[in-house]
């Protein structure tokens, strides 16, 4: 239990810290510019106003994929005004008609599409990009704030590739499936558990997940999602699914029930197959570890700690079994097999 908690905290620590630390300087940079625009005149606020983030075109030939400063664009029919505050907190005021804003589509040649975008208006040139969702919807963000700018006649931005990160549902689903493989490693692989004698129905239910995924693929098209993502999000959920679902029933047996690991004898029948001295529990059938069993003699007896839980199923605690098997095997001078398993 407590090598998982490490894992899950370094997971955390990996994977979510990042996450939350940009959330929280998104919230700070969202706070400033609402107190920005507070403090600018009824003319401003009276325009259609959009954040931004800031850059001058010698900052960005150093850092290409970042800000130098955030504020607000504003525009109506006929003017474009930019107001912001950059880093260094120098004050960004830029008042221009909107045929002298002369829009001028950068994009992200650098960085592959992975930060920001960029479009440069107004001489001396300023690069703004939308403030959106996060970087990874700046392409399309910026394109459309660029596109209500330009002319009818300037050309458009290249169509941007779509980002699972850039649309809230879609980041949703990434978060839920590394949770489901990190569960399933976690509470699966990693467990000292196995699953022995007739479970059938828990394979066919887990399987069952990934059709029964497909039922999202309508719901998805809906949220304006591309055809594409919209039907492998649920395949790879489904999956995911199917991963996570049998240790989750594992736990869920082990959880309920009455008693104990109990330990239970055995005789070796032939090979590494083993059954039972009392009926009941289902034989076991060990593989990959021929050697090592072939220790003992037919009819010889051996005991495996085993369970019935509440829903049934039959659990033999094969932690201690395996580890005796690598000690026998690293003591005596052979490689330990990769897998050493039980059904």
């Amino acid at each position: 239990m407590i090598t998982h908690l490490l894992w899950i905290l370094l997971l955390a620590t990996v994977f979510v810290v990042p996450v939350l630390l940009a959330a929280l300087r998104a919230r700070r940079r969202r706070r400033a510019q609402d107190a920005l625009l507070a403090e600018c005149d009824d003319g401003f606020r009276s325009l259609q106003t959009v954040r931004v983030r800031l850059a001058r075109p010698e900052f960005r030939a150093t850092r290409i994929a970042t800000a130098e400063g955030w504020g607000w664009l504003g525009f109506d029919a006929h003017r474009v005004r930019v107001i912001g505050r950059l880093d260094d907190g120098t004050v960004i005021e830029r008042d221009m008609l909107r045929e002298q804003s002369s829009p001028l589509w950068l994009g992200d040649t650098v960085t592959g599409a992975h930060g920001l975008h960029w479009f440069a208006i107004g001489e001396p040139r300023l690069h703004l990009s939308a403030d959106g969702l996060s970087d990874w919807n700046s392409a399309a963000a910026s394109a459309a704030l660029y596109t209500q700018l330009a002319p009818g006649d300037a050309a458009r931005p290249p169509r941007s590739k779509f980002h699972l990160q850039s649309h809230p549902l879609s980041l949703g689903f990434v978060v839920l499936c590394a949770a489901l493989w990190i569960y399933a490693v976690l509470d699966g692989v990693l467990s000292p558990y196995t699953l022995v004698g007739d479970h059938g129905w828990v394979n066919a239910a887990a399987l069952a997940c990934i059709p029964a995924s497909l039922l999202l693929y309508p719901l998805l098209l809906s949220t304006r999602l591309p055809r594409k993502e919209a039907l492998l999000l649920p395949l790879v959920l489904g999956v995911s699914v199917c991963l996570a679902a049998i240790p989750a029933i594992m736990r869920v047996d082990r959880m309920t029930g009455s008693g104990d690991f109990d330990e239970t004898l055995y005789f070796l029948d032939t090979g590494t197959t083993f059954k039972p001295i009392v009926s009941g529990p289902p034989r076991l059938r060990f593989h990959n570890s021929d050697e090592y069993w072939s220790q003992l003699h037919p009819g010889e007896e051996q005991g495996f700690y085993l369970r019935r839980g509440g829903l049934g199923l039959w659990q033999v605690h094969a932690g201690s079994v395996r580890q005796d098997m690598r000690l026998w095997y690293s003591s005596n001078g052979k490689p330990v097999p990769r897998i050493l398993d039980v059904d």
